[in-house]
């Protein structure tokens, strides 16, 4: 069995408090996760697959087409990036973060296309 790492390949947070992270995959394709503000719980949206079926031109993952659905390694890959995300977001803005460090209580999986 071989092993393959996925990372972070960058992450932006915005004035509104979302955060959002790109994922680089073992195969090159990258994929994005996005964190809402804890107002009133943290929540997350996971991608589930790598580009989109329908071929919108106005969107990247459209114009790339689909490629592949997600594997369930690479789901859970994007909840434990989340939690060092959120964390070192938090760091930066928050002197008592890693006192206290979110928990991720709700989550949603985003289709392109959907």
């Amino acid at each position: 069995m071989s092993t393959c790492n996925s990372r972070i390949a960058g992450f932006q947070q915005m004035e509104d408090g979302i955060v959002k992270f790109s994922t680089e995959l073992c195969d090159g394709n990258c994929i994005e996760s996005v964190s809402f503000p804890p107002v009133p719980v943290q929540h997350c949206a996971f991608s589930s697959q790598v580009g989109c079926k329908l071929g919108c031109l106005f969107a990247a993952t459209g114009m790339q087409g689909f490629v592949r659905d997600l594997s369930v390694e690479e789901i859970v890959w994007q909840v434990y990036a989340a939690r060092f995300v959120i964390n070192v977001t938090l760091t930066i803005s928050c002197s008592w973060a890693w006192e206290s460090p979110w928990i991720i209580s709700t989550t949603s999986f985003m289709r392109y296309g959907s």
